[in-house]
């Protein structure tokens, strides 16, 4: 008896030795048992876990080295267990029901952060994210962009498919390169003038018709002005200013522009 034991202890400590060299993982579409094993990949870096029916993130509050977390499309509310994952990079959390975003307000390593179809209204938690490079809000419940001002590292930000008039707090966003926005509610887009690094604008179903904001954009190599009122003089005086830009007035796939 005490032989078997030993055999079984030492297979166990064998398990958790190999556990300790996992870095990576990806545990999309698997269930509640297959996610317990989590609890022994201390040494986890980066992480997937799409698709799993996943209602509570203290199954990787331990995670502490994590710096990618990818668990998109499930039922995540509360992101309190994320506080204390300092090292976090890259965060992807689209597909939930997010409302609340202060527990982020911590992780300030954050270079890249996604959040579309949540419920989220209030972007003040980001105010502090001064490393960000990459952020999508799409699809959320936000009207006011004052937080996301000195955000002046952002190189590409997509806040489609809100209720946005006023982008006038996106004025010293002067690295972004794309810049998405359709469907809101903008008419002046003069705040985009300073974007000289600008390589991608979207500007699709909005109200914008003085496209003249846009004429020192060197850089600009994708427009789409479809679902707007803009003058054809307007589009063609712009064309003249920088040939090598494609301006579209029918929507077209902007992920397969330029």
């Amino acid at each position: 008896m005490s032989t078997n034991k030993g055999k079984k202890s030492s297979k166990t400590k064998y398990s958790e030795e190999l556990y300790n060299w996992i870095e990576e993982v990806c545990l999309c579409d698997k269930d509640s048992d297959e996610l317990a094993s989590l609890k022994h990949m201390v040494n986890l870096r980066r992480l997937c876990m799409s698709n799993c029916q996943i209602d509570d993130l203290s199954i990787v509050s331990h995670l502490t080295g994590l710096e990618e977390l990818v668990i998109n499309n499930n039922l995540i509310e509360d992101l309190t267990p994320l506080t204390n994952l300092s090292q976090l990079k890259k965060l992807h959390l689209n597909g939930n029901q997010i409302s609340d975003l202060s527990p982020l307000a911590s992780l300030t390593q954050l270079e890249e952060l996604r959040l579309s179809d949540n419920e989220v209204d209030d972007l003040s938690p980001l105010a502090e994210l001064s490393n960000l490079k990459g952020l999508d809000i799409c699809n959320n419940q936000v009207d006011d962009l004052t937080h996301l001002a000195g955000l002046i590292n952002l190189e590409n930000l997509c806040i489609c498919h809100q209720e946005i008039e006023d982008i006038s707090p996106l004025t010293d966003l002067v690295n972004l390169k794309h810049l998405h926005l359709e469907d809101n509610e903008i008419e002046d887009i003069s705040p985009l003038s300073s974007m000289k690094k600008l390589e991608k604008l979207d500007m699709v179903d909005n109200y914008v018709r003085d496209i003249t904001p846009l004429h020192k954009m060197k850089k600009l190599k994708c427009l789409d002005l479809s679902g707007n009122d803009v003058d054809e003089e307007q589009v063609a005086e712009l064309s003249q200013l920088n040939p090598g830009c494609e301006i579209f007035l029918v929507s077209v796939d902007f992920d397969d522009c330029c």
